[in-house]
């Protein structure tokens, strides 16, 4: 097609706008509302995402180890945490690999830290003395820390390591593998919790991608249908075109180029509206609810707006063209 033939096309699309001016602010204005619900969905989406992405990071492995003087039974450590261990509910806990009867040595810190990063899907070790859980728990305990002075002297908690893996799912085969180190009395890492964790995580982003399907779908069905109606109240002019011997992609050029600008049009209106409120309600709950990991409102305009503005083109265009076969068929 000429170049010419391309301006005269655009000047159609641009008049026609012009004339039908209420009706093209109404099919922005549809375009736009819909695709502002659309992109508020996506940003709630994505900062569901990076919440239970954070949850999932946070999930980390405590290995026990077996203190000075410690008695070995066949199992030992499959009791459950020792009394007064931190965070030793028990739930959920690997018991440790040594077994046997005898006294067992005190393992060497440094050396089992070593062979813990040694294994597959580590990221990071931290040893935490004995000394180090009873301050911490001290100051779990606040006021009530007075309770522990008697047990100060002779500290019956055991050294640990703390243990952080790439991925959730690694969790478990990493803890089974510590547990099966020499000197490990008791792994936990809470399976239970992260079981139940892991089954929400995946409930939560399965629903999320089930709505934001219908809502492209909505969308597209609400745009379709406005730009139908613009096609509709001008069908005499596509037919008197027809019959004076125009052909069909000649007549339906300008009316997909017009579709193209009011969807675009929309969806700039609406990548607009989401940037202000996002940045708004972002900057609210920064100062009330400043714990909570939000996406940084750029982040949510760049990765909302793209296909906010491809939807809005794509389907301003197919809307027109599709809409307006019916009234070439004269």
């Amino acid at each position: 097609m000429k170049v010419r033939t391309w301006g005269y096309l655009l000047k159609e699309a641009w008049g026609n706008i012009r004339t039908g001016r209420l009706m093209a602010l109404a099919s922005v204005s549809t375009v736009a509302v819909s695709l502002l619900v659309l992109g508020l969905f996506l940003a709630l989406v994505f900062n569901l995402g990076q919440l239970m992405a954070q949850v999932e990071s946070e999930v980390q492995i405590r290995a026990f180890l077996v203190m000075d003087g410690v008695t070995g039974q066949p199992g030992a450590g499959g009791s459950g945490a020792r009394a007064g261990a931190p965070g030793g509910s028990g739930t959920g806990g690997v018991p440790g690999g040594q077994g046997g009867s005898g006294t067992l040595a005190r393992p060497n810190p440094a050396e089992l830290e070593a062979q813990i990063k040694e294994l597959q899907g580590v990221v990071a070790v931290r040893f935490v003395s004995k000394e180090e859980a009873l301050e911490r728990m001290r100051q779990s305990f606040g006021e009530r820390a007075a309770v522990l002075e008697a047990v100060e002297e002779i500290n019956p908690l055991p050294d640990s390591f703390e243990v952080q893996v790439a991925r959730p799912e690694l969790v478990a085969p990493v803890a089974e593998a510590i547990a099966a180190l020499p000197g490990v009395e008791k792994v936990d890492y809470k399976r239970d919790t992260v079981d139940r964790l892991f089954r929400l995580t995946a409930v939560v982003r399965g629903l999320g991608l089930i709505m934001a399907v219908l809502l492209v779908l909505g969308s597209t069905v609400v745009i379709s249908n406005t730009i139908r109606l613009t096609v509709f109240a001008r069908r005499r002019e596509v037919a008197i075109m027809k019959l004076v011997g125009a052909t069909d992609w000649f007549i339906r050029w300008p009316f997909v180029l017009e579709g193209l600008a009011l969807g675009l049009g929309g969806a700039v209106l609406a990548v607009a509206a989401l940037a202000g409120a996002y940045w708004w309600a972002a900057g609210v709950a920064a100062r009330t609810l400043p714990f909570l990991p939000l996406v940084a409102p750029e982040q949510v305009v760049r990765l909302t707006a793209l296909p906010v503005l491809g939807l809005g083109a794509l389907v301003g265009a197919l809307g027109s063209g599709v809409s307006l076969r019916r009234f070439l068929q004269v």
